[in-house]
């Protein structure tokens, strides 16, 4: 999971996620900010004992700061040029660019590249630029370079996350909206291949 939601109530969306997937716990949170767009959930889902390592920046001190000891999470302070492993052949960095926090997740010879606006997206380190897929939220990003490989997912309400992506598709990023139209599952083989379906089709 990298981010909880802005709102407290993201709880709830985030646990009946994990429980629709089947999953007792998660593996990894992963903050790349402690700012409250990436936290809102937060506290309720770790105090619930929903994951076994929390990754954010002083993710030792927030731990402490939730009352969660050694025993119920493992925290890990997680800054730029971090990186966590999972699975052997997928890992997870923070990406800062323009202001904003995101991640850059390696499923194999996938790049999953999460950053909301208004970043500006040729000011990204040269290790981040290429990725499969841009998971961000509604808003205008500015130096989105054209890739035929890639695609974009924009999260948000209705008409925010459709405009969003008409942003995104003008500037020569196909781009799929959740908000209004349900959301939207991603799959890689970590090939450098990824396929978008929407929940419901």
């Amino acid at each position: 999971l990298i981010g909880a939601g802005g709102e407290a109530d993201a709880y709830y969306a985030v646990r009946d996620a994990v429980r629709g997937y089947g999953a007792g716990c998660l593996d990894l949170v992963a903050l790349p900010s402690l700012d409250t767009a990436y936290t809102g959930g937060l506290p309720r889902l770790l105090g619930d004992g929903a994951a076994d390592m929390l990754a954010a920046p002083g993710g030792r001190d927030y731990a402490a700061s939730l009352s969660l000891t050694e025993e119920q999470i493992t925290a890990a302070d997680w800054g730029e040029g971090g990186r966590v492993e999972l699975w052997g052949d997928v890992a997870i960095r923070p990406v800062a660019c323009g202001g904003q926090a995101g991640a850059y997740l390696q499923v194999g010879g996938t790049a999953f590249l999460l950053l909301p606006p208004p970043a500006s997206l040729d000011k990204l380190p040269a290790e981040y630029r290429e990725y499969e897929a841009l998971l961000t939220t509604a808003g205008r990003m500015a130096g989105v370079p054209a890739s035929p490989a890639a695609a974009g997912l924009v999260s948000g309400e209705s008409g925010m996350a459709e405009r969003g992506a008409a942003y995104l598709t003008a500037d020569g990023l196909p781009s799929y909206a959740t908000g209004g139209g349900g959301g939207l599952t991603l799959r890689t083989r970590g090939r450098g291949d990824i396929t978008v379906r929407r929940e419901g089709e």
